[in-house]
């Protein structure tokens, strides 16, 4: 059976957002945190301050969800209409709150200001609100319970613009009044599974079969240069059905996308997964990168605890570098090119060596814009690994794109690469 999430919608207020002098991160950071918190965004939308067309956009939101989230336009000067607008969609008379006016002139005058008729105006609330209190700035928030409406519609809650106003508000207050006042809640879980070089669409088709139910579990891919994140949203009815259902899903991408193929699950990140297959065989790590410029040696260090493992690495730009750091002989860079599977080798093994680590990582590639022929191509990449008890092993990529995304799928091979050798698992990656 279907569970019916609340059904929220953000409006951002500003005719600057509009303009597109600033983000709309107040919806992006506030759908997260409903959905943490079990609430479905269905929409986003920005309005300027423009009363005709904020009233256009609170009653069609009021008609089609349980939920009505609005931040800025509560602050005391001309463009701030909000209040003003959302008083009359909700019918509900402005008046002055005296907890809200307490709250501001202690503000004020902890500033040493006078607080004058304009910055008074901003304690003026809807008579059927709830005050919010605002503990990082003036303009106070309010709810308007679906209990306290005079129409068939939606809950409200007024938020101030300013990031660091608005978050504590929602987290501190308003969590626990939406709680309080909303009924429906949906215990709302999550899994993420990260892939490295597949692309999106061979992802998809392995997913998605006919005769599955997705009514509980949704599934989203969202795609990178050489990644692919699979997200699962389980919508349940309580926590055990939950967790039943996670299981359940998980397991069918194991089986889909293949085990084997999964990089890391739940957020955890790329140099935490090396470091942990290294700690198990008290083995360390060095890198010798080219056309990824260091990329490879900050994810890696990204792991706290990375000093435990990762002896360090070698950004081998000039082939200078690659003959005085790491050994790779002028004779074989003239004979083949410093962009060659035979350089590639000798600077995974030169940088094993100068590093003394037990395994040595070698990457050099064209990144672009310029610097390819038909021979050697932009997106052409080597990538090597030497190991202290192994054969050196070259892997050759030609990849697409421009420079970044290049450098991106240059360091996504590395790291699977690595991954598959330390766990001794076929290198020639295949989906079920």
């Amino acid at each position: 059976m279907e569970n019916q999430m609340l059904k929220t919608w953000i409006i951002s207020t500003g005719t600057e957002i509009l303009q597109g002098l600033y983000a709309d991160t107040n919806a992006q950071w506030l759908s997260r945190r409903f959905n943490e918190i079990g609430m479905e965004v269905q929409r986003h939308m920005a309005v300027p301050d423009k009363p005709d067309l904020l009233r256009f956009a609170l009653l069609h939101a009021a008609d089609s969800a349980d939920l009505v989230v609005i931040s800025g336009g509560l602050g005391p000067t001309r463009d701030d209409v909000n209040r003003d607008v959302i008083a009359e969609v909700w019918r509900s008379n402005l008046s002055e709150n005296v907890g809200a006016l307490d709250n501001i002139s202690d503000r004020y005058s902890r500033c040493g200001q006078v607080l004058s008729d304009v910055g008074r105006r901003q304690a003026w609330v809807p008579e059927s609100a709830m005050i919010l209190q605002n503990d990082h700035g003036t303009a106070p928030g309010f709810f308007i319970p679906r209990e306290s409406c005079r129409f068939s519609g939606a809950a409200l809650l007024a938020l101030p613009g300013p990031p660091r106003e608005l978050q504590p508000m929602f987290d501190r207050k308003a969590v626990s009044m939406l709680r309080e006042h909303l009924d429906g809640w949906t215990v709302l879980d999550k899994a993420v599974f990260t892939i490295l070089g597949y692309p999106e669409s061979a992802i998809n088709d392995r997913l998605h079969h006919p005769d599955d139910d997705e009514n509980d579990v949704g599934i989203t891919l969202l795609s990178n240069p050489g990644r692919v994140d699979i997200r699962l949203i389980i919508k349940a009815s309580d926590a055990s059905n939950s967790e039943r259902l996670r299981a359940e899903r998980r397991q069918k991408v194991h089986d889909r996308v293949g085990v084997e193929n999964i990089f890391c699950e739940d957020n955890e990140i790329p140099g935490t997964v090396i470091g942990d297959l290294l700690r198990v065989q008290d083995g360390t790590l060095a890198v010798a990168e080219s056309c990824t410029g260091g990329a490879l040696s900050s994810m890696l260090t990204e792991a706290r605890g990375a000093s435990d493992w990762f002896k360090g690495g070698i950004v081998s730009y000039d082939n200078l570098v690659k003959r005085d750091q790491l050994a790779v002989p002028p004779d074989m860079m003239d004979a083949y090119g410093a962009v060659s599977p035979e350089v590639a080798r000798a600077m995974a093994e030169g940088v094993r060596r100068a590093c003394s680590a037990d395994w040595g990582l070698g990457i050099t590639g064209i990144a672009g814009p310029d610097g390819g022929s038909l021979e050697k191509p932009v997106g052409l990449v080597y990538l090597s690994l030497a190991g202290s008890n192994s054969a050196t092993i070259v892997r050759k990529h030609e990849f697409g794109g421009d420079r970044d995304m290049v450098r991106q799928q240059a360091v996504s091979g590395s790291l699977d690469l690595l991954r598959r050798s330390l766990k001794g698992m076929p290198l020639d990656k295949r989906l079920p």
